[in-house]
């Protein structure tokens, strides 16, 4: 018998914790109200943005984005900034909280990093004040699209902010006087503007880009001209390093092969 109560005490215990188990977890409403809180009804939005939602429109994968709004105490007496809560570790307030006036105005600032992200972009800025300690009192949208990652998906070669179609170019048969063209479609994936160019130390070699300065996003090609001084007896193997974007120099190197 005492076993048989043991083993009853037990289930009551384990169905006791079970009951308490569900009873603490939060609700739907909970939760939704935790990550997207409604604005405080007790502070009237007595600090309110110019311009609560700013869209970035398409936005580019590389390079950081600056946002930034404007709060106005629009209450008659002064208010406390207590806090700023961003939505996501993406999205970083630069502006440190502060006390306004009444009409006193803030420029709020906030870095936005694209690495990662893909699809819509809806990002929050919490602003919370003396008016309520527990909601917020305003909210600063950021919206947009993040550019797609495979738009440059031709390119298969990555080298800093740029993508090529290639990293080699061979020269066949060039005569003694002649000049010889090759291209590389290149894409600049940056959020900058960016000009590419590069040093030879072969004679008659040279490197330009058409258009001279990609625009972010922009595709265009790099010009790969040689022009044989005389006459190829052997054939030549050398490098071209671009200047003009990021990474090692072993990773800007451009292979060039001439042969007679």
């Amino acid at each position: 018998m005492a076993l048989v109560r043991d083993i009853i005490a037990c289930i009551a215990a384990l169905t006791l914790g079970t009951t308490t188990l569900y009873a603490q977890l939060p609700s739907r409403a909970e939760i939704e109200q935790a990550v997207n809180p409604s604005l405080s009804v007790v502070a009237k939005r007595g600090v309110r943005a110019e311009k609560s939602t700013i869209d970035l429109g398409e936005v580019e994968q590389h390079g950081l984005r600056k946002v930034r709004f404007t709060l106005r105490n629009i209450s008659a007496t002064k208010v406390a900034i207590t806090e700023f809560r961003s939505t996501c570790s993406c999205l970083r307030v630069q502006t440190m909280p502060t006390t306004l006036s009444a009409n006193e105005q803030l420029e709020v600032v906030a870095t936005f990093n694209p690495a990662g992200r893909s699809g819509k972009l809806k990002l929050d800025i919490l602003v919370y004040t003396s008016l309520d300690a527990k909601s917020p009192t305003e909210r600063l949208t950021i919206t947009g699209t993040m550019a797609s990652a495979s738009s440059h998906s031709h390119l298969p070669y990555s080298v800093g902010e740029v993508k090529l179609s290639r990293k080699s170019v061979v020269m066949e048969g060039v005569k003694e006087g002649a000049t010889r063209h090759e291209r590389i479609v290149v894409a600049n994936t940056s959020s900058k503007e960016i000009r590419l160019s590069a040093h030879s130390t072969i004679e008659g070699l040279t490197l330009r880009c058409e258009p001279a300065t990609l625009k972010p996003g922009e595709e265009g090609q790099l010009i790969v001209s040689y022009t044989a001084r005389r006459q190829i007896t052997n054939t030549l193997e050398t490098m071209l390093i671009m200047e003009g974007c990021s990474g090692r120099p072993t990773e800007r190197a451009i292979k060039i092969t001439i042969t007679k």
